[in-house]
């Protein structure tokens, strides 16, 4: 399941540097915007070396799944238009690399430019025939039409879902709205031949997925409690009910994706990422003892995207667009309890630094995306079709890390 956090989420306060150090150098670099050192919460473990690291004090529930090892962080990770080395980093900077929407679409597409069609639409392209023997549809929206589940010959299936608006979260753009709209642009210019000659097998699995969904029981009472009332808990509570209904079913694989707006910190950055960063943390939780409830931690794993991370400088009360993020991972499958790639120094001389608070990332979004195609099922030989930029970006690596997501 693939949570976009839209808006860019400040990823730098959710994952802060806790050894003496090293924070004094984010502190130095974040000013006002900086967390006190004595209210993060410290990750246990750590290889040799590493940076001391800690969470947001708000995220006590995430702090718990990964000292459980059900967490995992992939670090400093982000779209790049070509492999680095730390010295050029800034050349290698993607096009419009802090504008909204087209961070939205490449961490989507992972895709030459322009594309119609997202990594995960071409994961279905290739599995559809084995995600069900009962013809389910692989990719299930909770959020509208979205860019990375629409595929050549295969399109998301859009589920119900109430968007009502949870006042802890800042009003702003509405980045699903837009989300939505991209989608449509591009999915509408591209490859109509192509869905007229798949289109009946489209609504076959169109039909029975939403007659299955349709038809699937409410979540059992001490399930449907351990949900909060927000928004992105309630989406996450739907594709649990989904999951459950599932179990019945021959279902093999699909892919569920759930938008949660409200990141785009331009303002009030430490008061909204205090109402919001627990909320993304509690839905997390909740989400994962649903899981174990159902028998299924170790069939579903969660993932976060952003547009892009954000400037560690300040601009008065909160933080402008950036580059490199890092995300959360969760599952019963993954290497759990720890830092998956390589959390760079945070210094005003950083070698990650390109200028304005900015970060270069380390991990491409590519190779985030392509452990979890291959857990999925995707043959190696089909990755160049999933993420076609792969193939070059590890022909010239430079200072580009190849994360370990699963065990």
């Amino acid at each position: 399941m693939c949570i976009l956090l839209g808006g860019g989420n400040d990823a730098f306060n959710m994952l802060v540097p806790h050894g003496k150090r090293q924070y004094e150098a984010y502190r130095s670099m974040r000013g006002d915007l900086a967390l006190e050192r004595q209210d993060l919460l410290e990750l246990p473990g750590g290889r040799a070396g590493e940076c001391r690291l800690a969470l947001h004090p708000g995220m006590q529930e995430l702090h718990e799944l990964y000292a459980n090892g059900q967490a995992a962080i992939m670090a400093n990770v982000g779209t790049v238009g070509c492999p680095h080395s730390l010295r050029s980093a800034r050349d290698s900077l993607p096009a419009d690399p802090m504008a909204h929407t087209a961070q939205l679409r490449q961490w989507q597409t992972c895709g030459p430019i322009p594309s119609a069609t997202g990594w995960a639409g071409r994961i279905a392209d290739l599995m559809q025939h084995e995600s069900s023997e009962n013809n389910l549809a692989m990719n299930l929206s909770l959020s509208g039409a979205n860019v990375l589940q629409t595929g050549q010959h295969t399109s998301p299936v859009q589920l119900e879902s109430g968007n009502r608006r949870c006042p802890q979260i800042p009003v702003g753009v509405d980045f699903q709205y837009l989300n939505n709209q991209m989608a449509e642009r591009l999915v509408g210019s591209a490859h109509s031949g192509e869905r007229e000659r798949s289109a009946r097998s489209q609504r076959v699995a169109a039909e029975n997925t939403r007659r299955t969904v349709d038809e699937a029981p409410a979540l059992p009472h001490e399930l449907s409690t351990l949900f909060d009332h927000d928004p992105l808990s309630q989406r996450l509570a739907e594709v649990a009910r989904v999951i459950a209904a599932q179990n019945a079913s021959t279902a093999r694989r699909q892919i569920f994706f759930v938008q949660f707006d409200g990141w785009d910190h331009h303002h009030r950055l430490l008061e909204s990422q205090a109402s919001m960063l627990p909320m993304l943390s509690r839905g997390l939780k909740s989400f994962r003892d649903a899981l174990k409830y159902l028998d299924a931690l170790d069939d579903v794993t969660t993932i976060t995207t952003s547009e892009f991370g954000r400037s560690l400088i300040s601009n008065g009360s909160g933080s402008d667009h950036g580059w490199a993020s890092n995300q959360i991972v969760m599952g019963g499958a993954i290497n759990g309890g720890q830092l998956l790639g390589e959390y760079p120094d945070l210094s005003a001389d950083s070698p990650f630094h390109i200028g304005e608070g900015v970060i270069a990332p380390t991990t491409a979004n590519d190779e985030y995306f392509a452990e979890l195609a291959l857990w999925l099922g995707v043959p190696p030989a089909g990755l160049g079709y999933v993420l076609p930029n792969l193939a070059a970006l590890r022909a010239r690596r430079g200072r580009l890390q190849r994360p370990a997501l699963f065990a």
